[in-house]
């Protein structure tokens, strides 16, 4: 599962961080790479350790600073060796 999300309230111009929250995968190894209007962002973006579930599977939050803006808009993708290709989760801010 992947999800996208504002670690706050979205307000046009107001510093704010998109969080990238990949849950339920095994085995412990992927790669979360961060798109701000199709194109690859290359800095500011931290990432967590591979937390363990109960289920012996993981989940991972990926973070990325952004400042939002009109027209902008993020994805998310994900590669891991259970996906056939990579997966995409897109975010558009609130208009």
């Amino acid at each position: 599962d992947v999800t996208v999300f504002p670690e706050d309230p979205v307000e046009l111009g107001e510093p704010n961080v998109l969080i990238c929250f990949v849950d339920k995968f095994f085995p412990p190894a992927l790669s979360v790479t961060w798109l701000k209007n199709g194109e690859e962002v290359m800095g500011g973006v931290y990432e967590t350790d591979f937390y363990p579930r109960q289920d012996n599977s993981f989940r991972k939050f990926s973070y990325l600073p952004f400042l939002p803006s009109p027209g902008d808009f993020y994805d998310c993708r994900v590669e891991h060796e259970g996906l056939p290709e990579p997966f995409t989760k897109h975010w558009d801010p609130p208009t």
